[in-house]
């Protein structure tokens, strides 16, 4: 069920440029899971206090069956971006990563254009099994 983005421009200026690339990364997270019901992505412009820089924050909340992710572009400081670009790329990455975990965890067993994504399972090796190296020679 595709669904509907909305995008909120808070103390930035809403240009053509800047919407369409926040409607392409919504897209890409869309196609990594079509039941995401709900995608909001919000641009914001902050003002640091201390000086006239213009710092940004893109948050992106998804909604899924059973789940909601809250994803945003702050740095683990809680500093913000000094241009947007960069902002929403790292907002996208963290809602992207969320999303995946969400699939991984509800056992999907292939993620969309990334191939084949299963937990590898892994047999138990015996002691007696031939590791496909020659025997060492020993010197007598």
């Amino acid at each position: 069920m595709p669904s509907r983005t909305t995008l909120t421009f808070r103390h930035v200026a809403r240009s053509g440029v800047l919407e369409a690339h926040a409607l392409e990364l919504a897209s890409r997270l869309q196609r990594l899971d079509e039941r995401i019901t709900r995608c909001r992505v919000s641009l914001e412009g902050l003002r640091d206090s201390g000086s006239m820089d213009a710092n940004y924050a893109v948050k992106i909340e998804l909604t899924v069956p059973g789940a909601r992710i809250h994803a945003d572009s702050l740095h683990a400081d809680g500093t913000a971006h000094s241009s947007l670009y960069p902002a929403m790329r790292d907002a996208y990455d963290n809602a992207r990563r969320q999303l995946q975990q969400i699939l991984i965890n509800r056992g999907a067993r292939t993620l969309p254009n990334r191939g084949a994504f299963r937990r590898k399972s892994v047999e138990p090796r015996s002691e007696t099994a031939d590791s496909g190296l020659p025997e060492p020679k020993v010197a007598r």
